[in-house]
């Protein structure tokens, strides 16, 4: 056999192993990831290995499975500097920012940044959907905001509570919301501006969000 007809076995072999290991793991996120990760122990080198990784982030995501979230989404978004897969890039920078750890709390402000970035880029784009122009603009806000809250979060995690507090505050200009509210009032408490941040926990309580739990709300 020349290389390229060994090469060819090669990658047969691996699918059919891949597909039996699949339909052996049947419908549990859990099992799925545990298959895919037997199958890249077997195959480190495998070409599929891109596609392997974002399966097993979005597995890692549905099933809560916070440390592969960020060992996968990781992995994924670093390999694809152009990934504007924003709920990925959502759910690792949170999942980041719920770590103390320094280290940690950098990449997810790294992260939040390209969020914002991301986002922003998509302002020069058509409206969706069946979106009109003011309903775009308002989702593109949105989505500001959001990375916003994250970045804010971040740099009062990294200990610096004024920057956290003005963009927690940008946050809530770009779009008031529960979570905008939430996050200002955060940093106006830590600086002890209690006056101050208690209208802007009466603002998150009666604002209407869908990001807002009912346990958010009690804890305003």
């Amino acid at each position: 056999d020349t290389a390229a007809d060994q090469a060819h076995k090669a990658a047969e072999r691996e699918q059919t192993e891949l597909s039996k290991a699949l339909a052996e793991a049947g419908s549990s996120p859990v099992d799925f990831i545990h298959a895919l990760e037997r199958h890249l122990r077997n195959y480190p080198e495998s070409p599929q290995r891109a596609a392997i990784d974002k399966a097993l982030a979005k597995s890692a995501i549905e099933s809560n499975d916070a440390p592969r979230i960020v060992l996968y989404g990781e992995k994924v978004l670093k390999a694809e500097p152009n990934n504007d897969d924003l709920g990925l890039i959502d759910r690792v920078t949170r999942t980041l920012l719920d770590s103390d750890d320094l280290e940690s709390t950098k990449r997810a402000l790294a992260l939040a940044k390209r969020y914002e970035s991301e986002v922003e880029a998509m302002r020069a784009r058509a409206a969706e959907g069946h979106m009109s122009p003011a309903q775009w603009a308002e989702e593109i806000d949105k989505g500001v905001a959001r990375a916003q809250v994250l970045e804010a979060r971040a740099v009062g995690n990294l200990g610096n509570p004024e920057e956290a507090l003005k963009t927690a505050k940008s946050a809530w200009d770009t779009y008031p919301a529960s979570e905008t509210a939430r996050e200002a009032a955060r940093w106006l408490a830590k600086l002890g501006r209690d006056r101050e941040a208690i209208e802007y926990y009466a603002d998150a309580f009666t604002i209407e969000d869908s990001r807002t739990t009912d346990a958010d709300r009690a804890a305003d």
